[in-house]
């Protein structure tokens, strides 16, 4: 039963690793259990250590689904825990080799990678979890995703238990240094990088955090009256005078294009700011509700939109998959389906360019990449974080703020109801950081940056290098296992 103990230590690892508890130091060796366990095993036992050590950390990770419905929670995680059971299942042959070798550690590396690249994809994408945002609070570290993403700083962070493992298994001092290296490089990188200094163009931003409980937010009575308190809050951060103003998603939650009360709400809030809006509202087109962003000028006209691209599964929309289901499931007989936009959008106002997102799109970095691509200065994303209902869940999606920050050198905002809203600077830095329920006009002076990082550059051709070298070390393996 040591085995089965040492799995769920790494289990436990990880969840102390992540919000809400944040010890992020024990991401670096949280594997160095389960390597153990899994050691001269056979095959079955091998996925089945890892099934326990990924099924303990994904069912108190993805615990705040239980806010939906409990057998979402269930279904999460096992859903993960499965893409993570058949990636144990291909790899047996190197979890489980009692004998050292670089090209075999490589190669675990490189496929733990190519995981943490499926669980990005898809309709049922998830990236919540991977390993490197676990060092949201430990800013020199995370400097090392403007080379190569979170999945590159994963990477590190998976090689550097790998290290530490055979450094204790084999008793080999350059092994313990080895993966002590993992850490180091990264942190002097990013010692060095955070010495920097944005750059001196800068503009005044005012987020509004409203607290609306989801359970009241789509209703009419409390719809009135969470329209007369944002009156409440623009006119508030008007007297600020900032350059742009940024309202949560949804904030307006009818239909702007087709209310007049509404559109003439919001004229009126442009006119006595002065100042530009980013409105959180629906747009209706051909009857079906799309989630949209527009940018209302000082006169109260919008000639800019932004429709959600990436819808939240089972949140937006049920996936063309599960539609037969939905008789026999209660929460999807309920869901309307949204209309997905077609292309991700830069705003253009004098004082500058900004890419849009809308609250799921924070957690995919080449949605952010893209946008710095088009010219984006700074990145924002308005959110509806009331869903989270005080969990650790809105700690999780601010935190990857960070990591859109640092992964483009780009300053982001991120406001949200029920927050958490905050402001964060090209090198992760945090500028402001409002606590979740609370009602607040948040201003934030953030820099404006027009260059591109080398993940700016590069990122788009990652994933194909976590497969590509994944692909030619196990060839490498092979080889070399013959030749033994």
């Amino acid at each position: 039963m040591k085995w089965l103990l040492l799995s769920c230590l790494s289990g436990f690892l990880l969840i102390l690793s992540f919000p809400p508890f944040n010890f992020f130091p024990l991401a670096w060796f949280a594997f160095v259990p389960l390597f153990f366990s899994v050691q001269s095993q056979t095959r079955s036992k091998v996925v089945f250590s890892v099934i326990v050590c990924f099924l303990l950390f994904y069912l108190e990770f993805v615990r705040w689904i239980t806010i939906f419905a409990w057998y979402g929670w269930i279904f999460a995680a096992f859903y993960l825990v499965l893409l993570t059971a058949l990636w144990a299942w291909f790899v047996s042959p190197l979890l489980k080799n009692s004998k050292f070798s670089w090209v075999r550690l490589l190669a675990l590396s490189f496929s733990y990678a190519c995981l943490e690249v499926v669980f990005g994809i898809g309709t049922l994408a998830f990236p919540w979890g991977d390993l490197g945002y676990s060092q949201w609070k430990f800013l020199p570290v995370v400097q090392i995703t403007s080379l190569v993403g979170v999945t590159g700083l994963s990477f590190l962070i998976f090689s550097c238990s790998q290290l530490l493992f055979w450094g204790i298994r084999n008793k080999k001092l350059y092994l313990l240094f080895s993966g002590c290296l993992c850490f180091i490089i990264p942190f002097v990188f990013g010692t060095a990088r955070l010495q920097e200094k944005p750059q001196r163009r800068t503009i005044s931003t005012a987020l509004i955090q409203t607290n609306d409980p989801e359970s009241l937010k789509w209703s009419q009575k409390a719809f009135q009256s969470s329209l007369v308190e944002l009156n409440q809050l623009i006119l508030k951060a008007g007297k600020e005078h900032p350059d742009l103003i940024i309202l949560p998603e949804t904030a307006v939650t009818g239909y702007l294009n087709r209310d007049p009360v509404l559109q003439g709400l919001v004229r009126k809030w442009a006119l006595k700011t002065k100042t530009y809006l980013v409105v959180g509202t629906l747009l209706d087109k051909k009857g079906s509700p799309e989630n949209s962003l527009v940018l209302v000028n000082p006169n109260g006209f919008w000639r800019q939109k932004y429709v959600k691209v990436r819808l939240v599964p089972f949140g937006e929309y049920v996936p063309q998959f599960f539609n037969p289901f939905k008789k026999y499931i209660p929460v999807l007989r309920g869901l309307v389906n949204f209309r997905a936009g077609k292309k991700f959008k830069v705003f253009h106002f004098p004082e500058g360019k900004f890419g849009t997102m809308i609250c799921f799109e924070s957690s995919f970095g080449w949605i952010s990449r893209k946008l710095t691509d088009r010219g984006g200065e700074f990145l924002i994303v308005s959110s509806n974080d009331a869903w989270f209902e005080g969990t650790p869940a809105q700690q999780m999606h601010a935190s990857m703020a960070i990591f859109r920050a640092v992964e483009n050198k780009r300053s982001f905002l991120q406001v949200g109801n029920t927050g958490i809203s905050c402001a964060i600077n090209p090198y992760g830095k945090i500028i402001v950081w409002q606590k979740p329920e609370t009602r607040a006009v948040v201003m934030a002076k953030i820099p404006l940056e027009t260059g591109l990082t080398v993940y700016d550059k590069i990122g788009g051709f990652l994933p194909y290098f976590w497969i590509f070298g994944f692909l030619v070390l196990i060839g490498l393996t092979v080889i070399q296992d013959r030749k033994v």
